[in-house]
């Protein structure tokens, strides 16, 4: 019994074979990642090795955009980490953890090992491989890569930690064991080289001092959430500083904004925390659970508890008694007083049940940078795949439907572009064939 995974996309399921014949046989199959507009699209792939054991590649394809619609990647386009070719330094290995694309699909950041171009040197840590065409081969690729020393804050890089770009910026964030990190790279006009910034902490307090505990939010499978620009950041914490006024006793939501002075620096000095997790008196709301989302403009946030929430408005059509609701939606305007300044004011939640349809029940989600990719349940097995979205319709979201009748991954396998109109998934299955392997990838352009 072989586990075999091809690329296959589209309704029809067009087969598209990446250039992975001479692999061995495949374990397993991790991610995906999808680029912001659909551009691009990424994922892991483990292998068993007799002589090493199990070993990690990264596997990235372009989608053939011969028109808009278009729903197959180029053949041409395939490239895998290790093994790829190089302009400048080169992955030299992949090791297990997490994996993160940029929102234009040319960044990728895993954890790795980097061989220096021009020493020879080899360093181990957070990576970044940036996608650039080969020189004099239009649609051909090869990889330069960076590696970030995160170890200088404090923060090693595993399997726990989760990594995540900001949709419309080249800025990454890491959430790790101790800290949340933010770390922008650039591309030297001159050189070309991909350059990368110090790492930054994220979780401070309003007077430059890091958070006292870590955050959580890693062993739960989501990375930080992050606005378009990745000025506004979402994340749950432990700490018990990051409050001014101390009302945080123990895991809380908190949104930090990057740049209230708006340099577009990344300093200690220029930082300002709110912690969101309140009632609409102000208290802290305990309960609340990791995994929080923001929306593209930074003025809403959506997290669960499982507190009873006072609210004095329910958003999202669903207006029913919540007896049988262990855990609730919690929506927070930060921007109350409209003046398009978000939190000069206090935040303001309303509980948010986003009713999907009179009879079925959002069981399953999955944040996404845009909102929520949904699978909900209607009848065992039957399922349907969609995205429920955030950014733009709050008071009444739109349920846009990707696949109805549980033929796609659980929401857990599957990963939603920024502009919410491409779902990507991945799925392993054993099949009886002698073949060389391939990998197995779906794109749905959603109506």
């Amino acid at each position: 019994m072989r586990r075999v995974v091809s690329l296959a996309v589209g309704a029809l399921g067009t087969l598209v074979t990446p250039a992975v014949a001479d692999l061995p046989e495949v374990e397993r199959l991790e991610g995906p990642v999808i680029a912001a507009r659909g551009e691009s699209a990424a994922f892991v792939m483990v292998t068993r090795e007799t002589d090493r054991g199990l070993r990690w590649h990264v596997v990235w394809a372009e989608r053939d955009r011969a028109t808009e619609d278009s729903t197959q990647f180029r053949r041409s386009s395939v490239l895998k980490m290790p093994g790829a070719a190089a302009v400048g330094s080169a992955v030299e290995a992949v090791y297990e953890g997490p994996l993160a694309q940029s929102g234009d699909g040319r960044l990728l950041a895993f954890p790795g090992r980097v061989r220096d171009a021009r020493s020879g040197d080899e360093s181990s840590g957070l990576v970044v491989a940036q996608i650039v065409e080969k020189p004099g081969e239009p649609g051909s690729f090869a990889h330069r890569a960076v590696r970030i020393d995160t170890v200088s804050v404090g923060e090693a890089v595993d399997e726990c930690t989760r990594l995540a770009f900001a949709p419309e910026r080249p800025r990454l964030f890491v959430l790790g064991a101790k800290h949340v990190l933010a770390v922008d790279l650039v591309v030297d006009a001159a050189s070309g080289e991909l350059v990368a910034g110090p790492p930054e902490l994220v979780d401070r307090a309003d007077d430059g001092t890091p958070a006292d505990r870590g955050p959580q939010g890693a062993c739960f499978g989501e990375p930080v959430g992050t606005d378009a620009m990745g000025r506004f950041v979402v994340y749950g914490s432990d700490a018990t500083n990051l409050d001014p006024a101390r009302r945080a006793r123990d895991f809380a939501v908190y949104v930090t904004d990057l740049d209230p002075r708006g340099t577009d620096r990344l300093e200690a000095s220029n930082r300002r925390t709110l912690l969101v997790s309140v009632d609409r008196d102000g208290r802290f709301l305990e309960g609340s659970r990791p995994a929080p989302r923001i929306s593209a403009d930074g003025r809403w946030v959506v997290f669960q508890s499982s507190a009873a929430l006072d609210s004095d408005r329910v958003i999202g059509g669903h207006t029913g008694a919540s007896a049988s609701r262990s855990l609730e939606y919690v929506l927070c305007d930060l921007d109350a007083d409209r003046d398009g300044t978000i939190g000069n004011t206090a935040p303001r939640p309303y509980l948010w049940r986003p009713l999907i349809a009179a009879d079925h029940e959002l069981v399953c989600t999955r944040a996404t940078p845009r909102g929520w990719l949904v699978t909900r349940f209607h009848g065992d097995p039957k399922r349907s795949i969609g995205i429920l979205d955030l950014a733009v319709h709050i008071e009444q979201p739109r349920w846009e439907l990707v696949s109805d009748g549980g033929e796609w991954p659980s929401a857990r396998a599957n990963a939603a572009s920024f502009d919410g109109r491409w779902v990507v998934g991945c799925e392993d299955r054993d099949l009886e064939l002698r073949d060389s392997l391939a990998d197995y990838l779906r794109l749905r352009r959603v109506p």
